[in-house]
């Protein structure tokens, strides 16, 4: 019998797609359709959020699939979802530059970009169109509605790494006017800083549905997270989120 010792380098830069968790049992604010769905672990039978049927194209999810009208038809046809309050669910993902040489900090990264994938491939399963904004060197944006999209944005992260260096909240601002609606808005970002509880404070006051993710590493962070939390805006601390999902 032989065997073999691999032996990685991290200098070499290997990469690896994201992991994808099971994303469930909690809720987030912005619809109560949206909240039902992911707080509810089965698979989605909700026929009020069915606008129609039609043929499947590739790239859907055959969780999708309307199984009792493509046998009688002799063709797949899809459950035509009607996306969440007419519009979608928007994220903005914080890839802040980070010393790789730090540990912790490659372990933060790499943990929320895990739940970033995975929350949009949750939202896929559930028949929930979103649009996803990276503030990164280059800042990126992704509709994301089925599983082609979905693979785009798997193959962003496998060959980028968080290395943005432009401001966060300026990048939210001279975003928002292609949100398409004051629905659902998400944040996920490792760091909470002064200025982004400002910026949530005013996104909650303007109108917007908002929801933070973020990891918790100091007392700091859960005082500004309870403040947060007691002005109506929901706030979860990815690392628990994906703990709770294993």
């Amino acid at each position: 019998m032989i065997t073999f010792n691999k032996n990685i380098n991290h200098k070499l830069g290997i990469k690896v797609y994201p992991k994808i968790y099971n994303i469930r049992f909690f809720q987030l604010s912005g619809s109560e359709k949206l909240e039902n769905l992911l707080s509810n672990d089965s698979k989605v039978e909700d026929l009020t959020l069915i606008k129609d049927i039609r043929q499947y194209r590739i790239g859907d999810s055959l969780k999708r699939v309307h199984w009792k009208i493509s046998a009688k038809q002799g063709e797949l046809y899809v459950k035509n979802y009607d996306y969440i309050s007419g519009t979608q669910c928007n994220l903005f993902l914080n890839m802040k530059k980070i010393d790789f040489t730090n540990k912790e900090e490659e372990l933060k990264e790499e943990l929320m970009i895990d739940f970033t994938a995975s929350i949009l491939k949750r939202f896929i399963n559930l028949g929930v169109k979103s649009k996803i904004y990276i503030n990164n060197f280059e800042n990126k944006r992704f509709e994301v509605e089925n599983s082609m999209d979905f693979s785009g944005v798997m193959e962003y992260f496998l060959f980028h790494n968080s290395d943005g260096e432009g401001d966060f909240v300026d990048f939210i601002n001279s975003s928002l006017n292609s949100l398409g609606g004051k629905s659902f808005l998400g944040v996920i970002t490792c760091n909470l800083t002064s200025r982004l509880k400002d910026e949530l404070l005013h996104l909650k006051s303007i109108g917007y549905n908002v929801n933070l993710f973020y990891y918790n590493n100091s007392l700091g962070v859960m005082e500004d997270i309870k403040f947060l939390i007691g002005t109506g805006i929901n706030c979860y601390d990815f690392k628990e989120i994906i703990k709770n999902s294993l």
